[in-house]
């Protein structure tokens, strides 16, 4: 056998240049074996696994796959996203350009991007009244912050009174307001809090709204930085800004080309209503409803409805640009087609060996699985929940402070039996749920929380049966600035809890094989390699690896 023949098959042979084709084909990050494995036995399995899908692919191809309704969706799950980055790409590419005179323009406009003088890192623990609460019930904030106060005093942790006693949606982020510029909290207040030492409490600070307690965690020193190092953040910046709007004005330029219809104002009508149509494609409110409610709870409140119409709209839309300007018969997507293709062939072979192999499996060997792992097959708590969701408009200020005693309204409303949830929800939440009159269905019972923040967690879970809550703030996690970010309030209804149990292996026996499948799938797909390579009748040499 020749030295560059590392293997022998029903295919002819294998030689070391296909293989390092083959490896540079791969993804970066799995063209170097792992820390812990042997260069030849990296190669070995990488070699098996290209043999092994040569065979998948002629098997799938054979079988036409890829023309059934699993493999058209399979496919188009993978493509489709391909051609819309690529058009997206094709128009930044062209527009999206950022001068250095536009850079230091914008720096010398902003210095306070920039620079900053002195500035405190503050905490605080709030007691609400409204503007126009009654003597008594102002004297009972007073007296509730006055008591928080002595125990803080007698050296009770403040990070653990703020979440759990404050009012402020700063309850979740442990009292903590952030950095504050002299001025931020206005003059009396401003005073107060500027002549704290690092650690120092305030006494107890009366506003119209309610009473406050301060502690400045530190003093912050004044910061300037220099155009060279703004410089690569701006860049950034810019590109990010540019790009969005230059997407923006992208998808109101296709369709006006296209001549589409897109009607974003037909979520409010009636199921029938057409929201987009281009062409033979189209789009009404109950399919684009019926779409949206498949998504998981955390998908469905990722972006505003608007949005979510926008985005597959703008799919029809770029699929129509694609075609038009052929982009799609360029070489470079044509060979991202067929590796698109290949590598949906080669699945949608394992898939079917998966499920043969699935109906194989002898029930006593499942039987006794589910035995050893029946906590694993228990229904998992779930909770039957109602939701009202109104979000912020503008910038924090008066109408936040407003939309809360709004919705605290809408809340006493609907327990004095005034008002219906379901039909509160319907005419004033902007939650999704509100197609459904507020019903979120039966959901996991952490899932708000997960949402809408950790102190909307705990409300809801301290619910009663048939409770309807106080307003509760919605404070989204941006990953990127590392914070939350107050997006408005919510009404919870829970109206029961089912709790975990077992069921039947009868009921359950397709979910215990696909289980047993799933978790021993290396194995599994040993067995699939192993069967493939005797197919093949495969020889592998493994001294010229």
């Amino acid at each position: 056998v020749p030295q560059n023949v590392v293997a022998r098959s029903l295919y002819g042979a294998t030689t070391v240049a296909e293989l390092e084709a083959y490896i540079l084909s791969l993804p970066e990050n799995q063209r170097q074996p792992a820390d812990d494995q042997e260069l030849s036995d990296w190669r070995r399995e990488l070699l098996e696994e290209m043999l092994v899908a040569r065979r998948l692919e002629e098997e799938a191809r054979e079988a036409d796959l890829l023309a059934t309704e699993e493999g058209e969706r399979l496919f188009r799950r993978r493509w489709e996203p391909l051609v819309e980055a690529h058009v997206s790409d094709h128009r930044i590419a062209t527009t999206v350009a950022v001068t250095d005179e536009e850079l230091r323009r914008f720096y010398d406009e902003h210095p306070e991007e920039f620079s900053h003088g002195e500035q405190r890192r503050v905490r605080h623990i709030y007691k609400r009244v409204a503007r126009d609460a009654p003597a008594a019930e102002r004297e009972a904030a007073r007296e509730a912050i006055e008591d928080i106060h002595r125990r803080l005093q007698e050296g009770a942790n403040f990070l653990e009174l703020a979440r759990g006693e404050s009012d402020s949606e700063t309850a979740a982020l442990d009292g903590l307001i952030g950095r504050l510029d002299r001025g931020a909290l206005g003059p009396e207040i401003d005073d107060i809090v500027w002549g704290l030492d690092e650690g120092e409490i305030s006494g107890v600070v009366a506003t119209p709204v309610g009473f406050h307690v301060f502690r400045v965690e530190n003093h912050i020193e004044p910061f300037h930085m220099e155009f060279n190092e703004a410089r690569s953040r701006l860049i950034r910046r810019f590109q990010r800004e540019e790009t969005e709007a230059t997407l923006d004005a992208y998808f109101d330029e296709l369709i006006e080309a296209s001549g589409a219809v897109y009607n974003p104002e037909g979520l409010d009508g009636d199921d029938d209503t057409v929201l987009f149509s281009l062409g033979d494609a189209e789009l009404r409110r109950g399919e684009f409803f019926d779409r949206l409610l498949t998504l998981s709870f955390d998908e469905q409140r990722s972006k505003s409805l608007v949005e979510h119409l926008r985005s597959s709209v703008t799919q029809e839309l770029y699929k129509w640009e694609a075609e038009r300007l052929g982009l799609e018969d360029e070489p470079e997507m044509v060979a991202r087609r067929e590796q698109v293709e290949q590598r949906a062939l080669i699945d949608l072979a394992y898939r079917a060996r998966r499920e043969a192999y699935l109906e194989q499996l002898d029930d006593a060997l499942l039987e006794e699985y589910y035995e050893e792992n029946a906590a694993r097959f228990q229904t998992p708590p779930l909770m039957k929940g109602w939701l009202l969701v109104r979000n912020f408009e503008g910038e924090e200020g008066p109408e936040w402070y407003r939309l809360y005693e709004e919705m605290d309204e809408l809340a006493e409303g609907i327990r004095s039996g005034r008002l219906d949830f379901t039909e509160a929800a319907e005419r004033w939440s902007e939650d999704i749920s509100a197609v459904r009159g507020g019903d979120i269905g039966w959901v996991r019972p952490g899932v708000v929380g997960d949402w809408a923040g950790p102190r909307a967690s705990k409300a809801v879970l301290d619910l009663q049966f048939g409770e309807v809550s106080e307003p509760i703030l919605i404070e989204r996690y941006d990953e990127n600035q590392m914070l939350y970010e107050r997006q408005g309030y919510l009404l919870m209804r829970v109206d029961e809890m089912r709790p975990p149990g077992a069921q039947e292996f009868e009921d359950i026996r397709d979910r215990v094989a696909e289980h047993y499948v799933s978790t021993g799938s290396e194995e599994l797909q040993a067995r699939i390699r192993r069967d493939v390579l005797a197919e093949i009748e495969a020889e592998i040499f493994e001294d010229h690896l």
